[in-house]
């Protein structure tokens, strides 16, 4: 991948150069001399690292790291409390789905000819409705274990 430098901003281009309106070229085609020319740089992204659920990736950042090469890493930062809101609301739901669909396929354990023990499934069933009165819900759940 590639970048051009252009008034100090990096753009992006995958494989391709925009020198004018309408005219690439490969970058791969380029030569030194013309990549200098054009302010064109290998672009390396640097991988980025775990974060916590309070945090997020902010803006990346382009460095110039050598002749014709820059990297691009993401800084973290602390998500807004309207950010962590919209997350844990976000999340809840995902779970609540989740928890949703197992009470579906075990649907079937509740009808009288059913061929397992009802109780036993009952109690399973509870456990998965009383999963968003546990402590730490939505992002730490005990998830109940399955009869079969």
């Amino acid at each position: 991948m590639f970048c051009i430098n252009k008034n100090g901003k990096f753009i992006e281009c995958h494989g391709n150069v925009l020198f004018s309106d309408n005219v690439y070229q490969p970058a791969e085609t380029l030569s030194a001399e013309q990549l200098t020319e054009f302010n064109v740089y290998e672009l390396r992204e640097i991988e980025k690292s775990g974060i916590s659920i309070n945090q997020k990736y902010g803006t990346p950042v382009y460095t110039v790291v050598g002749p014709l090469l820059v990297e691009k890493s993401y800084p973290i930062e602390d998500k807004t409390e309207q950010e962590l809101q919209e997350a844990l609301i976000q999340e809840a739901a995902n779970i609540r789905r989740l928890r949703d669909s197992y009470l579906a396929s075990s649907d079937w354990t509740q009808v009288m000819d059913s061929p397992v023990d009802r109780s036993v499934w009952a109690v399973y069933r509870q456990e998965l409705r009383d999963i968003p009165s546990q402590p730490g819900f939505p992002w730490h759940i005990d998830w109940p274990v399955s009869p079969l």
